[in-house]
């Protein structure tokens, strides 16, 4: 017996670059606020642009701890929605929607309170440790978006839709591309 995988025709670069190209861009736009925040950095001052790099760390731990939600949700999904048991597709979303809410919470607090042991943690001193602080502090009360960035990512796919994410985090990417630069140079 043969198997069905063996039948399969070697890929084409048409057919790989339809499977992973929306990945690859899903996972650029999903990243794009960070690169476009490191630019508009330099503007303000070498320190500035330290904290911004440095503090990657902390978004990177803090966007772990919201993975934690949406990787339980999206299985639960998917199979909600295998069986077409819509209300219990809106019971976990609405679970972990919640459970979001209460990680954004910690998380601004802990970011807002702890962005001085943060920066001490990173080893910084000085200027780069008080822009750190000041960065940190910003971005764990502006955080909320991107508490539900994987969640929001999560749910659509795994009801089979990953065109609403992607066009998500292209209006998100846009959007950090206008204003950024707003209140970097217009707004210090």
């Amino acid at each position: 017996m043969t198997s069905p995988i063996a039948t399969l025709a070697p890929p084409t670069h048409r057919g790989l670059w339809a499977i992973a190209g929306p990945s690859v861009i899903f996972t650029v736009l999903t990243h794009g606020f960070r690169l476009i925040d490191q630019y508009y950095a330099q503007f303000i001052s070498m320190p500035a642009q330290a904290a911004v790099g440095a503090s990657v760390f902390a978004v990177i731990v803090f966007y772990a701890a919201f993975e934690l939600i949406s990787a339980g949700a999206g299985p639960l999904v998917a199979r909600a929605v295998g069986r077409g048991e819509e209300d219990e597709v809106r019971a976990v979303v609405g679970r972990a929607t919640v459970g979001a809410l209460g990680v954004t919470l910690a998380i601004m607090a802990i970011g807002f309170l702890g962005a001085g042991y943060i920066a001490s943690g990173l080893g910084l001193e000085g200027e780069a440790h008080a822009q750190t602080v000041r960065y940190v502090q910003a971005l764990s009360l502006t955080i909320l978006p991107l508490v539900f960035t994987p969640l929001v990512d999560q749910v659509f796919l795994a009801m089979g839709n990953a065109r609403v994410p992607t066009l998500l985090h292209a209006v998100s990417v846009g959007g950090n591309a206008l204003l950024t630069p707003l209140f970097i140079l217009e707004f210090e």
